[in-house]
């Protein structure tokens, strides 16, 4: 299987990075294919609005590095979100990478895809993440995307405390089940 991780984290090494490793280990080692994007350490800007793109019918008018990943996103199998709860939303980084399907939109929807959300957040309470778990869910509603399951790591402020809780675990097994049926 192809899949896509797209990361939100301005952080190196933190707590939705181990995540994110943790699922790509899991899912090489089933023989997957993994190509990660870490959108806070790349030049996508936001979607204008234009509509020169027509939803995907023309070439977007931004040239940046959305194009490096807009070959693989057309071409996944899976796409992955893994990111951190910032001021109860997506990450601003990973969210101008979302807005920017716009331009790719009916190629999104041309082929059947699977998503995975990997989420940390500080907070202990999980109904912290609603916004976040509803637009993951919403997107997925919309493009007619399967959930393979979640990691909402609760309380998880930095790498050394999430390193000892399960969700590390969780994320590899949940990347170990992406075979091709």
């Amino acid at each position: 299987m192809n899949i896509v991780i797209l990361t939100g984290s301005p952080h190196r090494g933190g707590t939705s990075d181990y995540l994110a490793e943790r699922f790509e280990e899991g899912a090489k080692r089933v023989g997957n294919r993994v190509v990660r994007f870490d959108t806070a350490f790349m030049n996508v800007g936001f979607c204008r609005g234009c509509n020169r793109c027509e939803g995907g019918l023309k070439d977007c008018v931004l040239k940046d590095d959305f194009e490096l990943m807009k070959p693989e996103l057309l071409d996944a199998d899976v796409i992955v979100f893994a990111m951190p709860l910032i001021y109860y939303g997506v990450p601003g980084q990973l969210k101008c990478a979302i807005d920017r399907f716009y331009g790719i939109d009916f190629g999104l929807r041309k082929k059947q895809k699977s998503v995975v959300l990997l989420l940390t957040c500080g907070e202990i309470h999980e109904e912290r993440c609603i916004s976040v778990t509803s637009e993951y869910q919403l997107m997925n509603e919309y493009f007619g995307w399967y959930d393979l399951g979640k990691v909402i790591a609760l309380g998880s402020m930095n790498r050394e405390l999430i390193e000892k809780t399960q969700y590390g675990d969780e994320a590899y097994e949940l990347g170990r089940k992406m075979v091709r049926e």
